[in-house]
Protein backbone atom coordinates (compact mmCIF):
# COMPACT_ATOMS: atom_id res chain seq x y z
CA UNK A 1 0.00 0.00 0.00
CA UNK A 2 1.60 3.18 -0.89
CA UNK A 3 2.32 5.45 2.59
CA UNK A 4 -0.19 8.50 3.25
CA UNK A 5 2.21 11.60 2.49
CA UNK A 6 0.81 14.75 2.87
CA UNK A 7 2.03 18.03 1.35
CA UNK A 8 3.14 19.13 4.62
CA UNK A 9 5.23 15.99 5.53
CA UNK A 10 7.28 16.69 1.74
CA UNK A 11 10.33 19.00 1.30
CA UNK A 12 9.59 21.79 -1.30
CA UNK A 13 11.81 19.78 -3.52
CA UNK A 14 9.83 16.66 -3.58
CA UNK A 15 6.25 18.34 -4.29
CA UNK A 16 5.23 17.87 -7.76
CA UNK A 17 4.26 20.69 -10.11
CA UNK A 18 0.41 19.72 -9.59
CA UNK A 19 0.99 19.53 -6.37
CA UNK A 20 2.70 22.73 -5.57
CA UNK A 21 1.00 25.05 -8.22
CA UNK A 22 -2.12 27.07 -7.17
CA UNK A 23 -3.40 26.71 -11.11
CA UNK A 24 -6.65 24.51 -11.54
CA UNK A 25 -5.86 20.95 -13.22
CA UNK A 26 -6.18 21.23 -16.58
CA UNK A 27 -10.02 20.74 -18.04
CA UNK A 28 -10.34 16.84 -19.36
CA UNK A 29 -10.78 15.58 -22.96
CA UNK A 30 -14.45 15.94 -22.84
CA UNK A 31 -14.54 19.64 -20.97
CA UNK A 32 -12.23 20.77 -23.67
CA UNK A 33 -14.14 19.39 -26.89
CA UNK A 34 -17.92 20.69 -24.94
CA UNK A 35 -15.88 23.99 -24.66
CA UNK A 36 -14.82 23.61 -28.27
CA UNK A 37 -18.93 23.10 -29.23
CA UNK A 38 -20.07 25.51 -27.15
CA UNK A 39 -17.83 28.01 -28.80
CA UNK A 40 -19.42 26.88 -32.49
CA UNK A 41 -22.54 27.04 -31.13
CA UNK A 42 -22.09 31.28 -29.67
CA UNK A 43 -20.51 32.18 -32.75
CA UNK A 44 -23.59 30.71 -34.78
CA UNK A 45 -26.54 31.76 -32.24
CA UNK A 46 -25.58 34.38 -30.01
CA UNK A 47 -28.29 37.33 -29.43
CA UNK A 48 -28.33 40.34 -27.41
CA UNK A 49 -30.46 39.76 -24.38
CA UNK A 50 -31.33 41.49 -20.81
CA UNK A 51 -30.20 38.65 -18.08
CA UNK A 52 -32.93 39.51 -14.82
CA UNK A 53 -31.84 39.07 -11.40
CA UNK A 54 -33.53 39.46 -8.04
CA UNK A 55 -32.65 42.87 -5.90
CA UNK A 56 -31.53 42.51 -2.65
CA UNK A 57 -32.75 45.28 -0.40
CA UNK A 58 -29.01 46.20 -0.25
CA UNK A 59 -28.94 46.74 -3.89
CA UNK A 60 -26.97 43.40 -5.20
CA UNK A 61 -28.15 40.72 -6.97
CA UNK A 62 -29.36 37.86 -5.39
CA UNK A 63 -29.78 34.37 -6.32
CA UNK A 64 -29.55 30.82 -5.71
CA UNK A 65 -28.93 29.38 -2.19
CA UNK A 66 -29.17 32.77 -1.13
CA UNK A 67 -32.28 33.48 -2.49
CA UNK A 68 -33.39 30.13 -1.66
CA UNK A 69 -32.88 30.56 2.06
CA UNK A 70 -33.58 34.89 2.35
CA UNK A 71 -36.36 35.79 4.19
CA UNK A 72 -38.73 38.64 1.85
CA UNK A 73 -37.98 41.39 4.51
CA UNK A 74 -33.85 40.86 2.76
CA UNK A 75 -35.73 41.86 -0.75
CA UNK A 76 -36.31 45.31 -2.19
CA UNK A 77 -39.32 46.38 -2.39
CA UNK A 78 -40.21 47.22 -5.68
CA UNK A 79 -42.45 50.47 -6.61
CA UNK A 80 -45.74 50.27 -8.93
CA UNK A 81 -43.55 51.00 -12.08
CA UNK A 82 -40.71 48.53 -11.49
CA UNK A 83 -39.79 45.59 -13.15
CA UNK A 84 -41.15 42.87 -11.06
CA UNK A 85 -42.66 39.56 -10.26
CA UNK A 86 -46.21 39.99 -8.77
CA UNK A 87 -47.82 42.47 -6.66
CA UNK A 88 -49.66 45.29 -6.97
CA UNK A 89 -50.31 47.03 -10.38
CA UNK A 90 -51.61 50.29 -12.32
CA UNK A 91 -54.65 49.98 -14.31
CA UNK A 92 -55.09 53.39 -16.20
CA UNK A 93 -58.18 55.03 -17.49
CA UNK A 94 -59.76 53.46 -19.67
CA UNK A 95 -58.60 49.88 -19.71
CA UNK A 96 -60.32 47.57 -18.52
CA UNK A 97 -59.12 45.08 -15.88
CA UNK A 98 -58.47 41.54 -16.61
CA UNK A 99 -60.75 39.06 -15.34
CA UNK A 100 -61.58 35.05 -15.85
CA UNK A 101 -64.37 35.30 -18.58
CA UNK A 102 -66.48 32.94 -16.95
CA UNK A 103 -66.64 34.27 -13.73
CA UNK A 104 -65.29 38.17 -13.65
CA UNK A 105 -62.83 37.42 -10.85
CA UNK A 106 -59.54 39.38 -11.48
CA UNK A 107 -56.25 38.14 -12.71
CA UNK A 108 -53.21 38.57 -11.07
CA UNK A 109 -50.39 40.48 -12.09
CA UNK A 110 -47.30 37.56 -12.91
CA UNK A 111 -45.01 40.11 -14.26
CA UNK A 112 -43.95 43.03 -15.69
CA UNK A 113 -41.20 44.93 -17.22
CA UNK A 114 -40.75 48.68 -17.47
CA UNK A 115 -38.56 48.83 -20.63
CA UNK A 116 -37.25 52.77 -19.82
CA UNK A 117 -35.69 51.59 -16.53
CA UNK A 118 -34.43 48.49 -18.12
CA UNK A 119 -30.83 48.74 -20.64
CA UNK A 120 -32.09 49.15 -24.08
CA UNK A 121 -32.25 46.04 -26.51
CA UNK A 122 -32.59 46.17 -29.91
CA UNK A 123 -35.79 45.38 -31.24
CA UNK A 124 -37.87 46.11 -28.03
CA UNK A 125 -39.84 49.13 -26.87
CA UNK A 126 -37.92 51.51 -25.35
CA UNK A 127 -40.29 52.77 -22.68
CA UNK A 128 -43.67 51.81 -21.89
CA UNK A 129 -44.41 48.96 -19.59
CA UNK A 130 -45.28 45.38 -20.62
CA UNK A 131 -47.49 42.94 -17.83
CA UNK A 132 -48.64 39.36 -18.16
CA UNK A 133 -51.78 38.47 -16.36
CA UNK A 134 -52.66 35.06 -14.81
CA UNK A 135 -55.98 33.32 -14.06
CA UNK A 136 -56.30 33.63 -10.26
CA UNK A 137 -59.24 30.79 -10.12
CA UNK A 138 -59.10 27.18 -10.96
CA UNK A 139 -62.49 27.98 -12.96
CA UNK A 140 -62.31 26.90 -16.43
CA UNK A 141 -65.55 28.47 -18.48
CA UNK A 142 -65.27 25.68 -20.66
CA UNK A 143 -62.56 25.11 -23.32
CA UNK A 144 -65.68 25.92 -25.87
CA UNK A 145 -65.90 29.47 -24.51
CA UNK A 146 -67.37 31.64 -26.84
CA UNK A 147 -69.77 34.63 -27.29
CA UNK A 148 -72.33 34.72 -30.46
CA UNK A 149 -71.94 38.13 -32.21
CA UNK A 150 -74.34 39.48 -34.38
CA UNK A 151 -74.05 37.59 -37.40
CA UNK A 152 -74.50 34.00 -35.29
CA UNK A 153 -70.96 32.59 -35.65
CA UNK A 154 -69.53 31.78 -32.55
CA UNK A 155 -65.95 34.12 -31.58
CA UNK A 156 -63.81 33.75 -28.48
CA UNK A 157 -64.19 36.55 -25.99
CA UNK A 158 -66.93 38.22 -28.43
CA UNK A 159 -63.80 38.48 -31.07
CA UNK A 160 -65.02 37.18 -34.30
CA UNK A 161 -62.54 34.26 -35.70
CA UNK A 162 -64.06 33.06 -39.11
CA UNK A 163 -61.35 30.05 -39.28
CA UNK A 164 -60.94 28.88 -35.50
CA UNK A 165 -62.21 29.81 -32.24
CA UNK A 166 -59.77 30.31 -30.04
CA UNK A 167 -59.55 28.30 -26.42
CA UNK A 168 -60.44 30.40 -23.29
CA UNK A 169 -56.72 31.10 -22.19
CA UNK A 170 -55.88 31.39 -18.06
CA UNK A 171 -53.41 34.94 -19.15
CA UNK A 172 -53.42 37.95 -20.46
CA UNK A 173 -50.62 40.15 -21.98
CA UNK A 174 -50.17 43.58 -22.87
CA UNK A 175 -48.38 47.04 -23.27
CA UNK A 176 -49.17 50.20 -21.74
CA UNK A 177 -47.57 52.97 -23.36
CA UNK A 178 -44.75 55.29 -21.15
CA UNK A 179 -47.69 58.36 -21.32
CA UNK A 180 -50.29 56.45 -19.68
CA UNK A 181 -48.37 55.37 -16.51
CA UNK A 182 -49.45 58.07 -13.99
CA UNK A 183 -51.64 58.57 -11.49
CA UNK A 184 -52.17 62.09 -12.39
CA UNK A 185 -54.95 63.21 -14.72
CA UNK A 186 -55.92 63.14 -17.72
CA UNK A 187 -55.14 59.49 -17.72
CA UNK A 188 -55.28 58.90 -13.75
CA UNK A 189 -53.97 55.50 -12.98
CA UNK A 190 -55.82 53.00 -10.47
CA UNK A 191 -53.95 50.78 -7.85
CA UNK A 192 -54.98 47.00 -7.81
CA UNK A 193 -53.89 44.87 -5.45
CA UNK A 194 -53.67 41.04 -5.85
CA UNK A 195 -56.06 38.35 -4.39
CA UNK A 196 -57.02 34.97 -4.86
CA UNK A 197 -58.60 32.20 -2.47
CA UNK A 198 -57.56 29.07 -2.06
CA UNK A 199 -58.54 25.79 -2.40
CA UNK A 200 -59.57 23.80 0.26
CA UNK A 201 -58.24 26.39 2.51
CA UNK A 202 -54.76 25.82 1.56
CA UNK A 203 -54.27 25.05 -1.85
CA UNK A 204 -53.34 28.08 -4.48
CA UNK A 205 -54.63 28.31 -8.12
CA UNK A 206 -53.09 26.59 -10.16
CA UNK A 207 -51.72 29.35 -12.73
CA UNK A 208 -50.57 31.43 -9.57
CA UNK A 209 -47.09 30.64 -8.85
CA UNK A 210 -46.32 32.46 -5.87
CA UNK A 211 -46.61 31.76 -2.48
CA UNK A 212 -48.83 34.46 -0.78
CA UNK A 213 -50.71 37.25 -2.45
CA UNK A 214 -47.79 40.09 -0.53
CA UNK A 215 -44.91 38.30 -2.43
CA UNK A 216 -43.25 40.20 -5.05
CA UNK A 217 -39.92 40.66 -6.42
CA UNK A 218 -37.98 43.59 -8.50
CA UNK A 219 -35.99 43.17 -10.64
CA UNK A 220 -32.32 44.11 -12.15
CA UNK A 221 -31.53 43.87 -15.75
CA UNK A 222 -27.99 43.46 -17.56
CA UNK A 223 -27.64 43.21 -20.70
CA UNK A 224 -25.68 40.52 -22.43
CA UNK A 225 -25.57 37.68 -24.78
CA UNK A 226 -27.76 34.28 -25.03
CA UNK A 227 -26.69 31.37 -27.33
CA UNK A 228 -28.95 28.83 -28.16
CA UNK A 229 -30.09 26.52 -25.52
CA UNK A 230 -29.99 22.58 -25.29
CA UNK A 231 -34.14 22.62 -25.49
CA UNK A 232 -34.24 24.50 -28.51
CA UNK A 233 -36.05 22.90 -31.38
CA UNK A 234 -33.52 23.97 -33.51
CA UNK A 235 -30.44 22.52 -31.55
CA UNK A 236 -30.04 19.10 -32.51
CA UNK A 237 -29.40 20.26 -36.14
CA UNK A 238 -27.29 22.97 -35.01
CA UNK A 239 -25.68 20.30 -32.67
CA UNK A 240 -24.97 17.91 -35.64
CA UNK A 241 -23.53 20.71 -37.83
CA UNK A 242 -20.83 21.26 -35.34
CA UNK A 243 -19.88 17.74 -34.94
CA UNK A 244 -19.51 17.92 -38.63
CA UNK A 245 -16.57 19.96 -38.36
CA UNK A 246 -14.85 17.90 -36.23
CA UNK A 247 -12.00 15.59 -36.99
CA UNK A 248 -12.49 12.14 -36.92
CA UNK A 249 -11.10 11.79 -33.02
CA UNK A 250 -13.06 14.40 -31.44
CA UNK A 251 -16.57 12.77 -33.35
CA UNK A 252 -15.86 9.58 -31.90
CA UNK A 253 -14.69 11.27 -28.53
CA UNK A 254 -18.07 12.27 -28.54
CA UNK A 255 -20.14 8.94 -29.20
CA UNK A 256 -18.04 7.48 -26.83
CA UNK A 257 -18.58 9.87 -24.39
CA UNK A 258 -22.59 10.65 -25.30
CA UNK A 259 -23.85 10.92 -21.85
CA UNK A 260 -21.11 13.14 -20.34
CA UNK A 261 -20.76 15.21 -23.47
CA UNK A 262 -24.44 16.04 -22.90
CA UNK A 263 -24.37 16.73 -19.24
CA UNK A 264 -21.40 19.18 -20.03
CA UNK A 265 -22.88 20.92 -23.00
CA UNK A 266 -26.20 21.49 -20.63
CA UNK A 267 -24.54 22.84 -17.93
CA UNK A 268 -22.83 25.28 -20.24
CA UNK A 269 -25.91 26.12 -22.53
CA UNK A 270 -28.87 25.30 -20.42
CA UNK A 271 -30.37 28.52 -21.49
CA UNK A 272 -31.20 29.04 -17.48
CA UNK A 273 -32.34 32.49 -15.59
CA UNK A 274 -34.96 34.85 -16.09
CA UNK A 275 -34.48 36.94 -19.11
CA UNK A 276 -35.92 39.68 -22.06
CA UNK A 277 -34.88 38.22 -25.46
CA UNK A 278 -32.62 35.57 -26.38
CA UNK A 279 -33.11 31.71 -26.15
CA UNK A 280 -35.60 29.91 -24.08
CA UNK A 281 -35.28 27.03 -21.75
CA UNK A 282 -38.20 24.34 -21.39
CA UNK A 283 -38.44 21.20 -19.41
CA UNK A 284 -41.15 19.49 -21.19
CA UNK A 285 -40.73 19.88 -25.58
CA UNK A 286 -40.63 22.82 -27.06
CA UNK A 287 -43.98 23.94 -28.31
CA UNK A 288 -42.57 25.40 -31.29
CA UNK A 289 -42.00 21.68 -32.63
CA UNK A 290 -45.65 21.55 -32.86
CA UNK A 291 -46.14 24.43 -35.24
CA UNK A 292 -45.77 25.26 -38.85
CA UNK A 293 -42.42 25.80 -39.66
CA UNK A 294 -41.90 29.34 -40.68
CA UNK A 295 -44.55 30.53 -38.11
CA UNK A 296 -42.50 28.81 -35.86
CA UNK A 297 -39.18 30.58 -36.87
CA UNK A 298 -40.79 33.86 -37.10
CA UNK A 299 -41.78 33.42 -33.33
CA UNK A 300 -39.53 35.89 -30.69
CA UNK A 301 -38.93 35.07 -27.03
CA UNK A 302 -40.10 37.94 -25.28
CA UNK A 303 -39.39 37.15 -22.05
CA UNK A 304 -38.53 33.59 -19.67
CA UNK A 305 -40.21 33.92 -16.45
CA UNK A 306 -38.24 31.05 -13.99
CA UNK A 307 -39.03 29.23 -10.77
CA UNK A 308 -37.96 30.98 -7.63
CA UNK A 309 -37.83 28.09 -5.31
CA UNK A 310 -39.42 27.52 -2.17
CA UNK A 311 -41.27 31.54 -3.37
CA UNK A 312 -42.20 31.12 -7.05
CA UNK A 313 -42.77 27.85 -8.47
CA UNK A 314 -44.80 26.99 -11.62
CA UNK A 315 -45.63 23.74 -10.48
CA UNK A 316 -43.04 21.19 -10.24
CA UNK A 317 -39.84 23.85 -10.49
CA UNK A 318 -41.05 24.72 -13.69
CA UNK A 319 -40.65 28.15 -16.09
CA UNK A 320 -42.57 30.28 -18.17
CA UNK A 321 -41.91 32.19 -21.51
CA UNK A 322 -43.63 34.89 -23.50
CA UNK A 323 -43.63 34.82 -27.19
CA UNK A 324 -44.12 37.01 -30.41
CA UNK A 325 -44.41 37.43 -34.28
CA UNK A 326 -41.63 39.49 -35.14
CA UNK A 327 -43.56 42.14 -37.02
CA UNK A 328 -45.67 42.51 -34.04
CA UNK A 329 -43.17 43.01 -31.47
CA UNK A 330 -41.59 45.52 -34.09
CA UNK A 331 -45.21 47.70 -34.42
CA UNK A 332 -45.50 47.11 -30.40
CA UNK A 333 -48.19 44.69 -31.31
CA UNK A 334 -48.43 42.59 -27.76
CA UNK A 335 -52.49 41.54 -28.71
CA UNK A 336 -50.62 38.74 -30.95
CA UNK A 337 -48.14 37.71 -28.09
CA UNK A 338 -48.80 34.55 -26.45
CA UNK A 339 -48.28 32.73 -23.09
CA UNK A 340 -46.99 29.43 -21.42
CA UNK A 341 -45.20 27.39 -18.83
CA UNK A 342 -44.46 23.97 -18.55
CA UNK A 343 -43.14 22.39 -15.52
CA UNK A 344 -40.83 18.76 -14.85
Amino acid sequence: MMPDITPSSQSPSSQSPAQSSTQSPLPSETERLADRIVDMIRTQTSKPAIELHVEAADGTAIEGQRLRDCGMDALAVPDLLDTKYGGPFLLPDDYELPVNPGNGVPMVLLAQWNFERLPRLEGFPQNGLLQCFVDATDDDPDQDFTQTTDDGNDSTDGNDDSENDKAWESWKIRYIPANLLSTDAPHAAQVITPHWQLRHGCVKPTQVPFDDENMQFKLHGELTTSPMGVTDYRYEDLLESCLDQLDDGDRELFDDEYADMENLLFQRISGDGHRLGGYPLFTQDDPRTYMDEDDAADLVMVAQINSIEFKMMFGDNGIGHIFIPSAALHDTDFSQAFYQWDCY
